[in-house]
Parts: C-alpha cells; sequence; structure tokens
C-alpha cells in the first residue's frame, strides 16, 4: 500500500515536471514581469522619475513597453524580423500598461510601495524567473530555426531573450534624456546575464541530445536554481556568485583588472610626457 502511494506520488510530480515547459504564462507570470521591469523603470530613473511621468506620459509609457518587451525587440532586430511585433499582441500591451499606470500612477502610490516591499519581491522574484528561462528557451529555439548550426547564435540570441530589459536600459535612458556610460550591462556583466549565458549553453547541449534529461526538466532545475539564487541574494545579500570563479580564472587568462583611478592617472603622466 505505502509503495503505491510512493508510486502515485512519483507519477504526479514527473507528470508535473513534464507539463512544466507548457504552463501557461498569462496573466500570472506576464503580470510579475511586467511589474518588476516597470518598477526597474522608475528607481532607474530615481529622482526624477516623477517629472518623467507628469511631464512626459508618452516617452514614459513608451520606455515602460520597451522594458517590457526588451529582448523580443533586440531578437527579432538580430535575427531581420519585425521590432514591432510585441504590439501584435494587445493583450498583453494591455496588461504591461495597466502594470505601468499603477507603478506611477496609483493613489497614495500603494501599488509601488506594496509591490517594493521584501515579502513581495520574494514572490515575484520566482515568478519572474519561469518567465526568463521560457524567454531564453524561446531564443534559442528561434536561432536554431534560422541558423541550425550556429550555435554561438543560438546562446547569445538566448541570453539576449533573458536579458533584454538590462540590455535596453541605455536606450531608454537616452529617450529620457540622460545617458549612463558606466551602467552598461556589458561593461559590468551582472549576475543575471552570465547566468543567462550558461543557462543558454546548457538548453543547446540538451537540443543536441548531450544531455541526458528531457527539456521540461531543464526547464524547471533552471527556474528552481535561478529563483533560489535570486531569493538567496536578496534576502542575504550575497554576493555575485560567479565572481569567486572570475577572480581566480580572470588574472590568469586577462591579468588583473585595472581600476578606473589607475587609468586616469597613467592618462595623466601620459600628458605630462
Amino acid at each position: 500500500m505505502a509503495q503505491a502511494s510512493v508510486d502515485i506520488l512519483l507519477g504526479s510530480v514527473l507528470a508535473a515536471m513534464d507539463n512544466f515547459g507548457s504552463l501557461p504564462l498569462f496573466p500570472l507570470f506576464d503580470w510579475a514581469h511586467f511589474t518588476l521591469m516597470v518598477i526597474d523603470l522608475r528607481n532607474d530613473a530615481g529622482s526624477g522619475a516623477n517629472a518623467l511621468s507628469k511631464n512626459h506620459p508618452l516617452v514614459c509609457w513608451f520606455c515602460a513597453m520597451l522594458s517590457c518587451f526588451a529582448g523580443a525587440i533586440f531578437v527579432n532586430f538580430l535575427l531581420g524580423q519585425p521590432l514591432l511585433y510585441f504590439f501584435n499582441n494587445h493583450v498583453r500591451v494591455g496588461l504591461a500598461t495597466v502594470v505601468w499606470y499603477l507603478v506611477f500612477y496609483c493613489p497614495g502610490d500603494l501599488y509601488y510601495k506594496t509591490m517594493t516591499t521584501l515579502p513581495a519581491k520574494v514572490g515575484l522574484v520566482p515568478l519572474k524567473e519561469v518567465i526568463r528561462a521560457r524567454k531564453v528557451a524561446k531564443g534559442v529555439v528561434q536561432a536554431a530555426d534560422m541558423y541550425p548550426e550556429g550555435y554561438l547564435i543560438m546562446i547569445i540570441i538566448g541570453t539576449i531573450q533573458g536579458t533584454g530589459s538590462m540590455l535596453m536600459r541605455n536606450v531608454e535612458r537616452l529617450l529620457r534624456g540622460v545617458f549612463d556610460k558606466a551602467g552598461n550591462e556589458l561593461m559590468k556583466p551582472s549576475f543575471v546575464l552570465k547566468a543567462c549565458v550558461l543557462n543558454s549553453c546548457l538548453m543547446v547541449l540538451q537540443r543536441e541530445g548531450l544531455l541526458g534529461i528531457p527539456f521540461s526538466h531543464l526547464l524547471l532545475y533552471i527556474t528552481i536554481a535561478m529563483a533560489t539564487i535570486k531569493i538567496s541574494m536578496l534576502l542575504f545579500h550575497l554576493p555575485d556568485p560567479f565572481s569567486y570563479v572570475e577572480a581566480t580564472i580572470r588574472p590568469l587568462l586577462f591579468g588583473k583588472p585595472i581600476s578606473a583611478a589607475a587609468e586616469e592617472e597613467k592618462k595623466e603622466k601620459a600628458k605630462a610626457e
């Protein structure tokens, strides 16, 4: 009897894992994704967020849409597909617009204050990572359809799908009339960018049959790992897990990094000479 119960439980778990890749993303997961993206936009605008929303609502809305659909925009640009294709899904654009309005214009700023509390962040992060894993997978598949043997292209497109909003940040800043070269995601890659590169590699290996697990299981493992690490970093202020590996390997391959102050001092000496 006990063995039969265990078998039933295991069967249910495996069935849930098999169905994970086809889990509907709308509306719950999309709502979490849009909420975090628009909050990031507002936080990036800083003290200018109020002026942006009151004086330039159209620019504010357009920047929010760029954040929410950044991955698709970048990928479509690189693969020669329509840049504004995301506007074709008016339901998702409508949901993103409602979220944008709540973040910037909710009475008493209640929505923003609620969604930026620690418990809300802990709840939103796993939902966001479900979206991210699916985006990376979609990017790999998109690239593979056009370049069946372009493994590097698959990794690049998968990474961009998963980190589009970060890469779009400088474009948004230009639209808002500001620019910060120090905020370039490629110059200072975050944990998410590095993780998406790794996840894209894993998905390419799985696609080529080099990993002995089903795709839906890999998707679930990646989602759990990303959510666990992101929540741990949020709660315990842990450093980037990749930093330990980088600290060991980077000096051996590329030499020790030069600080900005040392670089400026070097330039001043060169001018003096």
